[in-house]
């Protein structure tokens, strides 16, 4: 029902296109490319190492990417999901536009060194509707946490309030209940 011959449009646009994701979009982009700008301006060397975790459709990814364009040079972008699925989509959308950009799949519930992530390696890790969907926030807390060098930042964009259209439409999915 939600991706009829395996198209992503219908979910695609839940999370772009509206007003108000659109609004979190870009309050997320803004938090990511200020703790970006922060992390360069404290003299850090090397790339600042960007992980969207569950980035899903890429609403939230397209508009953090372009904010991001300013320090291309400087970032690292990880793209991960669950499923392989929605970073074949997003690698076709994304790839010609953002060459800062990398793909993986990430299961945010599983220890970080599974999916070959050592602890303490990002600068920034993105999470935007998507830890509300894991067995239990507080250990999907602590392993997102772990992934964050010293000085790190957790932009966290979550709806905070139930909405009827919201639950009848991902009620149909098996994360949306955990």
């Amino acid at each position: 029902v939600l991706f009829p011959d395996g198209s992503l449009d219908l979910v695609e646009r839940i999370y772009r296109g509206n007003p108000l994701s659109d609004f979190c979009h870009r309050a997320t982009a803004a938090a990511v490319a200020a703790a970006v700008a922060g992390r360069l301006a404290t003299g850090h060397l090397g790339p600042i190492r960007v992980l969207e975790v569950g980035a899903g459709t890429g609403g939230t990814a397209r508009a953090v990417l372009d904010a991001l364009r300013p320090f291309a040079e400087r970032v690292e972008y990880l793209y991960t999901d669950v499923s392989r699925r929605f970073l074949d989509h997003a690698r076709g959308g994304f790839a010609a536009g953002y060459p800062f950009v990398r793909y993986a799949l990430y299961d945010a519930e599983q220890p970080a060194e599974a999916a070959g992530f050592a602890p303490g390696t990002f600068d920034v890790v993105v999470a935007a509707n998507v830890l509300h969907a894991t067995r239990r926030l507080a250990d999907t807390l602590g392993g997102v946490k772990r992934l964050l060098a010293g000085g790190g930042v957790l932009v966290v964009n979550e709806v905070t309030a139930a909405r009827d259209f919201a639950t009848l439409t991902f009620g149909l999915t098996d994360g949306w209940w955990r």
